[in-house]
């Protein structure tokens, strides 16, 4: 299962205490990945601070920071000296973590990302993509007056990854 979003996007804020909701409680034979959208150079600077985030082992302590320091507090992390300077904050060293921002490894999986979001003709976030298939997302389980149910949504990916893992079994 693929999450395609955006640190600046509010759909994917909203959608994030679902998803470590479903993180928690996922089955052992469903892997479960975030993608940053890289649609064009301008959301460049966010999927390298996710990349470096993973890098360095801060997933866990500082993606959900993140996005509520973008949305709650309305920093614009994108922003190279402001990120700085806010992980300084974080307590992690500013100099290795501008040095993984930076890196190869860190371009080349923002590469990867920019690939997969034309390959996958990702339009808007948060995308879920299930075994490469099947296209959902939060969207697709919006009622009559377009409020999001995600307790519907988390059925239709329960659905799908069922789907799924009965194609396996035969």
């Amino acid at each position: 299962v693929l999450e395609f979003f955006q640190y600046g996007c509010s759909h994917c804020y909203n959608f994030e205490p679902t998803v470590k909701a479903r993180k928690a409680k996922k089955a052992k034979d469903v892997d479960f990945r975030y993608v940053p959208t890289v649609w064009d150079e301008s959301r460049i600077p966010q999927a390298k601070m996710y990349f470096a985030f993973e890098a360095l082992g801060l997933l866990e302590t500082l993606h959900e920071k993140a996005y509520d320091t973008i949305h709650q507090k309305q920093v614009k992390l994108w922003d190279k000296p402001v990120l700085l300077k806010w992980v300084a904050e974080q307590g992690v060293d500013v100099k290795k973590f501008e040095e993984t921002y930076d890196s190869f490894g860190v371009n080349s999986k923002v590469q990867r990302a920019m690939k997969m979001t034309k390959d996958y003709a990702i339009k808007g976030t948060p995308t879920v993509i299930v075994n490469g298939k099947y296209t959902t997302g939060p969207g697709y389980a919006a009622g009559a007056n377009g409020q999001v149910d995600y307790v519907r949504f988390q059925q239709i990916l329960e659905d799908l990854i069922g789907m799924e893992r009965k194609k396996g079994a035969k």
